[in-house]
């Protein structure tokens, strides 16, 4: 008994791990919608870089994040960051479309591949090929079956 129910609590916790880019891909694209629709377009330039730590289970990762500056001096932060202060810095001085909400900055969003798509179709590629491997797996298995039980 405890065994089965040790059994399907690990299952089910794979199923989750396997699922959770789908999850995320909808999240990101749920997201991309909405900004799409409830924003202001803008032009602005990338004005700096910030440096920006992320603090993990173990140990804190540090990336350079580009940050846009709007004529009406509205800052953005980007969300993608790069590892070397080099690659951001690469990017300073260029013009850049920026979607700005009017009442949350939070939510404001650089217009580049790196900083709107790259996680979105990080996400759905991830998921595509679980979905594909599964899939392979799925017919292997049903070729090994129809195999043992003497079907041609």
């Amino acid at each position: 008994m405890i065994t089965k129910l040790i059994g399907y609590l690990i299952g089910g916790i794979f199923v989750c791990l396997v699922m959770s880019p789908i999850f995320i891909g909808i999240w990101l694209a749920y997201d991309r919608i909405e900004l799409l629709a409830n924003s202001k377009k803008t032009q602005a330039v990338i004005t700096s870089c910030y440096h920006r730590s992320q603090t993990g289970s173990s140990k804190t990762k540090y990336s350079w994040v580009p940050v846009a500056t709007t004529r009406e001096a509205i800052t953005i932060r980007g969300d993608f960051g790069w590892k070397k202060k080099s690659w951001c810095e690469s990017d300073i001085g260029d013009n850049v479309t920026v979607y700005v909400y009017s009442n949350e900055s939070d939510k404001n969003r650089i217009n580049t591949f790196f900083q709107l798509w790259f996680y979105p179709c990080l996400a759905w590629l991830v998921s595509v090929l679980m979905i594909y491997a599964g899939y392979k797996k799925h017919r292997q298995r049903k070729r090994q079956n129809t195999r043992k039980l003497g079907a041609p």
